[in-house]
């Protein structure tokens, strides 16, 4: 009797087990779920967030360069070197810096005309669709019998 009385009574704690074992699985992946949501933490934590989101922009901004001072010395020799240049049949500073600003101006046009091309592209795209589902769908519509009758053979 009391080997049937502990067979039952552990099918009976393993059936328990299993029940909770089910709820277990069922309240931890909810639990990671808002663990992994962002905008729950924002939510609870308003402040720590404004303070994690300054630390971040903070670390990811470039620290500034020291600006190099230039004494009298260099920038006489900086100014020679320049008419050097000049006058060895170079190119002046002017013309280069014009060939510089042309080369930068043309790299505008370039994104401004690659931007443009896609967002209409993007307004443009919907009515394409639209149109082409239009003619497939005139083609596939059944064409109605010589007879009259709407029966097709």
């Amino acid at each position: 009797m009391s080997s049937e009385f502990e067979v039952t009574e552990i099918q009976r704690r393993m059936a328990q087990i299993r029940r909770g074992l089910h709820d277990e699985v069922q309240q931890i992946v909810v639990n990671s779920k808002v663990m992994t949501d962002w905008r729950h933490y924002v939510r609870v934590y308003p402040w720590a967030s404004v303070g994690a989101a300054v630390a971040v922009g903070y670390l990811m901004v470039p620290r500034r360069h020291p600006v190099p001072t230039l004494d009298r010395a260099a920038i006489a020799s900086l100014q020679s070197a320049a008419q050097a240049l000049n006058t060895e049949g170079g190119k002046s500073l002017k013309v280069a810096a014009k060939e510089q600003s042309d080369s930068i101006m043309s790299q505008l046009f370039k994104v401004a005309l690659r931007s443009g091309l896609t967002f209409a592209a993007q307004r443009l795209m919907p009515h394409v669709l639209n149109t082409v589902q239009q003619q497939v769908a005139q083609r596939m519509e059944p064409e109605s019998s010589p007879s009259g009758d709407g029966r097709q053979f």
